[in-house]
């Protein structure tokens, strides 16, 4: 098992990159069960079961368009696998990483309790390290620098969390 996520964990520390993955349709099915499986645990805690559902779903269908519309532009299509795997499989474990983090949080928007500043500190961090890897990843499969990975990265974050509020406004979701 660990053969299979240690390829992740490389990426995820900047010491491999999207290209060292194999351009596997199974493998892309794993990490997108994965991604799916982590971004729905996290959402539940947020928003519940079946609005968690619907923002996981927004969430991956978005990341997929948004990263395979742009590779089809810059005529780096072939990509399309092995960039995508590489966003999924670390996004899942930044995600993992980040759920008791996230449950903390939620507990203390509920006031349920007081907000403790190193876990929203930890999560800050974490957040911040998921759009380093996806910088990384991005560079990488455009062929380019530092600024255009962070560019994409953070399209990536931006209008993501853009198009799922107007697709379920927060109001709708609580």
């Amino acid at each position: 098992m660990y053969a299979l996520i240690k390829p992740f964990v490389d990426i995820c520390l900047l010491r491999a990159n999207p290209q060292d993955l194999p351009a596997s349709a199974l493998l892309l099915e794993l990490t997108i069960v994965a991604y799916f499986v982590a971004g729905w645990l996290l959402a539940m805690g947020v928003y519940g079961p079946g609005p968690g559902l619907v923002q996981t779903l927004a969430d991956l269908s978005f990341l997929s368009a948004y990263t395979y519309g742009f590779l089809r532009v810059s005529s780096h299509a072939e990509r399309f696998t092995q960039t995508l795997t590489a966003l999924l499989g670390t996004g899942a474990i930044i995600t993992l990483a980040a759920l008791p983090l996230s449950a903390s949080l939620s507990r203390a928007v509920e006031g349920a309790d007081p907000v403790d500043g190193v876990v929203g500190v930890g999560y800050l961090l974490l957040m911040g390290w998921l759009v380093v890897v996806y910088a990384h990843i991005y560079r990488h499969a455009f062929a380019k620098g530092w600024a255009t990975g962070l560019t994409f990265s953070l399209g990536y974050i931006l209008l993501g969390s853009l198009v799922i509020e107007l697709l379920l406004p927060s109001s709708t979701l609580s």
